[in-house]
């Protein structure tokens, strides 16, 4: 056989193979391809699902109340390749999709502090709440499925001939990523309960591949074609990340997120944490909350602030009370869960049932008792909403009620906590609890060196307050926290303004220049270190005599150092790793008392009395403390260490960090001492 009649055989075999195999040859590259393409607007799946989102928030919430967040690196956990190390940068521009009210505020501590040793002035948006989360979970080829068939031929010509072979495979391989996501509160370091999102998506690799090749005088060529479609890794992580975040979103702010789109179901735990937050309002501020939902459904209230359940309010609520099938109004209050209801049924799609006015003239108004005021005794309320803490503890430990601006303890803060703590004591169900929730279950990951007993008293409660006394009425916000400092109920009243403000302003400009020295402003607060005194980590009281403590853990070996700024602008030295411990360093995940009990000094409460401020810096490598010089601004040298004024002590701290390459933590407590 001539070499003519071998290509003819040979392509004859191609022809039958391409016709009952769909065999490809290596495909032509067209050469519109090979031009690059002008930049395009990068979009996901779930674009249009934020934007609805942060539509949602706009009916919810007033574009002008922003609520700020901030969010910890989301890293890669599982120790495999393939992903990214971090993917905050995700996480931010979802947060951007969202729009108003929701605002990001970025976190670069190196960034802010380079700026403020420069004399930068940079007025911070603190967070509200912090996002925290990572990769916890990716497995690789967690499904594998293939099929296909070949076939070999040997081709005889001249005594001689050529072999070839041909073959199809079809194949299929699934990997699984999964991310965890959590939410942090930003001023008390602690999880927000109920808000979490734990998300898996997974991805299909499907390839079809087709080669032939042949050998011929032991000199061989080949073709070699594959056709694959592969979902990127990068693009299912930017999904899943889009999605945790608008659902990390929706359920703090109580969003009924799941209508946004067809395949999500309600959330039950975002349905619980808003029941659970009316249930603990009054009559009174359920009443306002009522007046207020009807204006986002359209109507026009004239007065929203009126705790009293008059004839308009009343005939307006029966317009909805046909539409979402809601009990009866009794005198002057309303069933939670009809609030509940009246909540997740907000009208925010712009095809929505508008609601007027002029709809409540064609429904008859039943006959209610409105003319009768409701209790509006905000004390006697937010006491009969601490009683019902009955249900989930035996004892309550009062932290300190503080003004929710500054952190200081006002004149009504200080009435508010004593009047809250007689209550307990000798009318309450409840029993009031000494001592705050045991340290070693409110640092969950810190533990202490020595083992002890367990805490016989594992089901108390802590209750942290807040006061906002600049609104036209001042607002009691009290926190109830769990043993592992969980936030599980939120307890809400209103209270009349009092006249005294006695000795408050003098106290804020104190306190300022006080946060100006320890730099507190532009701390960055991070849950790598724990720091609190005995009594909790808000503004706490010790009189002339008391012993004051501190606990403090460390999540990598590190060197600690505490200061006390006090009511003189001095600052002193309360604790030093590297002279007060043996070790010198901080070991990780240990909780540590200071001052220890085998140390051969005490911290006393003792003049002169006043506010003073707690001032930790975590550094990991030592830093020399340089001495302090009142004479002069400008630096001096002495034999060991440097001179620096007061104003400028952290700032060299800060800068002595930088040049060494550690990473710095700060944390600030204020304490107040008292005279006896």
């Amino acid at each position: 056989m001539g070499m003519k009649k071998l290509v003819a055989v040979v392509g004859s075999f191609v022809f039958l193979f391409n016709g009952c195999g769909n065999a490809q040859v290596q495909p032509k590259i067209d050469t519109k391809e090979q031009k690059i393409e002008s930049p395009s607007v990068r979009k996901t799946d779930y674009d249009s699902f934020l934007r609805d989102l942060g539509r949602m928030y706009r009916v919810y919430y007033s574009p002008k109340n922003i609520i700020p967040f901030q969010s910890k690196p989301i890293t890669n956990d599982t120790g495999t390749g393939g992903l990214p190390v971090d993917v905050s940068k995700m996480v931010v521009t979802a947060i951007s999709k969202v729009g108003k009210p929701v605002s990001y505020i970025p976190y670069d501590p190196n960034y802010l502090i380079n700026e403020l040793n420069t004399g930068g002035e940079i007025s911070r948006v603190m967070p509200k709440y912090v996002i925290s989360g990572a990769i916890t979970e990716y497995d690789k080829g967690v499904m594998q499925k293939s099929s296909g068939g070949g076939v070999d031929f040997f081709v005889p010509f001249s005594g001689s001939g050529a072999d070839g072979s041909a073959s199809k495979e079809n194949s299929t391989t699934a990997s699984r990523i999964v991310m965890d996501f959590f939410l942090i509160d930003y001023a008390t370091q602690s999880m927000v309960s109920g808000v979490q999102s734990t998300k898996t998506i997974t991805i299909y690799e499907q390839s079809e591949s087709q080669d032939m090749g042949f050998h011929i005088f032991g000199s061989g060529f080949g073709i070699d074609g594959t056709v694959s479609k592969k979902q990127g890794v990068h693009a299912a992580l930017r999904l899943l990340v889009e999605l945790s975040v608008a659902e990390i979103l929706a359920k703090e702010a109580g969003l009924p997120y799941w209508k946004l789109s067809k395949d999500l179901k309600p959330d039950q735990a975002t349905i619980d944490k808003v029941y659970d937050d009316i249930d603990a309002l009054g009559d009174d501020i359920k009443i306002i909350l009522l007046k207020d939902y009807l204006t986002k459904y359209g109507f026009k209230i004239d007065d929203v602030e009126d705790p009293t359940l008059d004839p308009q309010t009343v005939s307006f609520y029966e317009v909805l009370k046909k539409d979402l099938h809601l009990g009866d109004l009794e005198s002057n209050s309303i069933a939670t869960q009809d609030l509940v209801t009246i909540h997740f049924n907000v009208p925010f799609k712009r095809g929505a049932k508008k609601y007027n006015n002029s709809m409540a003239k064609a429904i008859p108004t039943p006959k209610i008792d409105t003319n009768i005021k409701p209790v509006t005794d905000p004390l006697k309320s937010l006491l009969n909403n601490i009683d019902k803490l009955s249900s989930i503890t035996s004892s309550v430990y009062v932290s300190s009620i503080v003004d929710a601006n500054e952190m200081i303890k006002t004149p009504f803060c200080e009435k508010l906590e004593s009047q809250i703590k007689n209550h307990i004591q000798n009318s309450s169900p409840l029993k009031l609890s000494p001592h705050p929730i045991a340290i070693k279950t409110k640092t969950r990951a810190f533990k202490k060196r020595k083992k002890t007993n367990p805490d016989a008293k594992q089901d108390i409660v802590e209750i942290v307050g807040y006061v906002d006394e600049s609104a036209q009425k001042i607002e009691v916000e009290l926190h109830v926290l769990n043993k592992d400092s969980q936030r599980v109920r939120i307890i809400k009243e209103r209270f009349d303004k009092e006249d005294s403000n006695t000795n408050r302003l003098s106290k804020t400009e104190l306190l300022q220049k006080m946060r100006s020295i320890a730099r507190s402003e532009s701390e960055m607060k991070t849950d790598e270190i724990f720091f609190m005194t005995d009594k909790g980590d808000t503004h706490q009281v010790y009189i002339e005599g008391e012993k004051i403590e501190f606990a403090l853990g460390v999540r990598q070996e590190a060197y600690a150092y505490i200061f006390d700024i006090d009511s003189h602008l001095q600052i002193n030295t309360l604790f030093d790793s590297t002279v007060d411990t043996a070790t010198k360093t901080l070991t990780p995940e240990e909780l540590y008392v200071i001052p220890s009990p085998d140390a051969d000094y005490e911290i006393i409460a003792s003049p002169p009395f006043g506010v003073e401020l707690i001032k930790l810096v975590v550094s990991t490598k030592p830093l020399v403390l340089p001495n302090i010089i009142e004479q002069t601004r400008s630096f001096q040298k002495t034999a060991k260490t440097q001179g620096v004024h007061v104003e400028e002590f952290i700032d060299s701290l800060r800068k002595q960090a930088a040049q060494k390459g550690a990473v710095l933590y700060e944390k600030t407590i204020i304490v107040e001492t008292r005279e006896r």
